[in-house]
């Protein structure tokens, strides 16, 4: 049985954030995890639009401050891609020894 944990920071909502997954990973949880990929980078892009457009006509504090958020939401971006990706994995490795031991 392969346990699959999912680190708190990237912010999954589904019950409870240490909460150990077994076996292979559920579609509700691949479903959530794309779903807060997509919504964090309509945020981003969102950001960065809009410091595309005002950049010359806000502050020095301002456009600082908006391009340390976006940073943050690629950070965040990655390690939830990061999270699908090794969740996938998991799921693959799971599928090939079912298939193993029942060829066996």
């Amino acid at each position: 049985m392969i346990s699959i944990k999912i680190p708190p920071q990237f912010g999954l909502k589904l019950g409870q954030q240490s909460k150990q997954h077994s076996a292979a990973p559920s579609r509700e949880i691949e479903e959530e995890l794309k779903e807060q990929i997509r919504t964090i980078k309509r945020e981003r892009r969102t950001s960065e639009t809009y410091l595309g457009f005002f950049k010359f006509t806000l502050s020095l504090d301002e456009v600082r401050s908006e391009a340390e958020k976006i940073n943050q939401m690629l950070e965040k971006e990655a390690g939830l891609k990061e999270t699908y990706k090794k969740l996938k994995r998991e799921g693959k490795k799971e599928n090939s020894l079912k298939i193993k031991e029942s060829v066996h």
